[in-house]
């Protein structure tokens, strides 16, 4: 008879299946924001600033580098700005060029963990602006430029991703590394393509595109599951 499983083994099943359940929802979901984006019509001088944005942070970042400090930082003030948002508070925070860094926290949780990994700080605040800029109805030229921040943030938080994403990271290995995956993955489906098209579509309102991409998302999650079950059948 085989020995009965152990609350932590089952604990590790439940997280798993549920981090394949994310990650899946993830894909269909970054396939719906493809399939909005690529309706994004014309390409205004807001739209032109965000793609050049992120083409000049990646040939920055290919041909000049911008160094491990700001990653590093940018990390670290992810995990503080959740703990804060979580109800807990900063205790010592640090942040250097060649030896990493941390931030001792009075609370810590998945989200505060997994935090730097789906958490575009940048360009959540550049979005920002760029919306109090629209609010107040700023002069047209200056939202090229706006956009254009958020553009480079967001390819910033995505090349960070790329880089710090492995599974010899302890954020990743603390809740399994199939579970933190999936969550990290599903999370960055949902925020990433909605600060993109806000920003893209400025008078659009905060809720519009989360609202259309899971439409699109469950309109298309039938017939590709069907696909996927027809291949491997």
């Amino acid at each position: 008879m085989a020995a009965p499983r152990s609350k932590s083994e089952g604990g590790t099943l439940a997280r798993s299946f549920f981090g394949v359940l994310l990650f899946s929802l993830g894909i269909f979901l970054f396939y719906a924001a493809g399939l909005e984006a690529f309706q994004t019509r014309p390409l205004n001088d807001i739209r032109l600033g965000v793609l050049a944005g992120a083409g000049a942070y990646l040939l920055i970042h290919r041909f000049i580098g911008v160094g491990d400090f700001f990653g590093t930082f940018t990390h670290e003030l992810c995990h503080t700005i959740a703990c804060v948002l979580s109800g807990g508070k900063p205790l010592k925070f640090y942040a250097s060029q060649n030896q990493g860094g941390y931030a001792h926290l009075t609370r810590t949780n998945i989200f505060v963990v997994l935090a730097p990994y789906f958490f575009p700080v940048w360009a959540v605040f550049g979005l920002a602006a760029f919306r109090l800029l629209v609010w107040v109805r700023a002069a047209p030229f200056i939202l090229p430029f706006t956009a254009f921040f958020v553009g480079m943030a967001l390819m910033h938080h995505v090349l960070c991703l790329l880089h710090s994403c492995r599974p010899h990271q302890s954020d990743l290995k603390k809740y399994g590394l199939i579970f933190s995956y999936g969550f990290v993955a599903f999370a960055n489906s949902i925020i990433l393509p909605h600060v993109f098209l806000l920003t893209m579509n400025p008078e659009a309102p905060w809720h519009h595109f989360l609202e259309k991409l899971w439409r699109l998302a469950a309109f298309h999650a039938g017939p590709l599951w069907e696909r996927l079950a027809a291949s491997i059948l």
